[in-house]
């Protein structure tokens, strides 16, 4: 009985392993499962996204940072490329003034971290919102929200269990919020009501 659920646990574990994950380019590093449509230059290679959509293949960055994505965006540019995967951006205010505290504003966002939000959205396939951007207060400090390396979104069961289920526990805060991180160094920290998400590459 014990060989059987061993078994049976190694052949569940392969069932949902990537090969991605692991897999190191001998030129171009470490790679991320994402949609074809988001990949830089095209450059992916298939059959390495095992337990993703045929439109989903380990996605490499020429430059082994952020690929073609660098600089800042404006509030609509960005907005417009996350309405486009149905991704909603709200406010209690419902704006986007980045000098109101009660605005959600994407003005001067990394383009990293647009980037990264998408990849998030094309791979794990929930349904959430961005519920914080670049407005003011937030925390100050490099990688910081206000210095466009931030996006808080929505939390539910789905973002939660991809999160938990795929990044690694890294550390925990003074104020005992638990943070993720995946292998670019990207940081998810549980915020209690929203995901707290730092994008160092995307």
């Amino acid at each position: 009985m014990k060989f059987v659920l061993i078994a049976l646990c190694a052949v569940v574990a392969g069932v949902f392993a990537d090969t991605c994950d692991t897999y190191n380019h001998p030129q171009y590093g470490k790679g991320t499962c994402i949609s074809t449509d988001l990949c830089p230059n095209a450059l992916y290679v298939s059959g390495l996204c095992e337990s993703k959509p045929a439109n989903v293949k380990c996605c490499f960055s020429a430059t082994g940072g952020t690929g073609t994505c660098s600089g800042k965006m404006t509030h609509a540019t960005a907005q417009s490329q996350v309405n486009a995967l149905g991704i909603s951006v709200v406010s209690s205010g419902g704006c986007s003034d980045r000098n109101k505290p009660t605005c959600t504003s994407l003005d001067q966002i990394n383009c990293a971290t647009i980037c990264l939000i998408k990849n998030f959205k094309s791979v794990s396939g929930c349904t959430f919102s961005i519920t914080g951007g670049t407005e003011t207060g937030h925390a100050s400090g490099t990688y910081s929200h206000s210095n466009g390396y931030k996006l808080d979104i929505s939390y539910n069961t789905c973002t939660t269990n991809f999160i938990l289920g795929r990044y690694p526990y890294a550390y925990s805060r003074a104020n005992g919020d638990k943070v993720y991180k995946d292998s670019k160094n990207n940081e998810y920290a549980n915020e209690g009501n929203h995901w707290d998400i730092t994008a160092m590459a995307c």
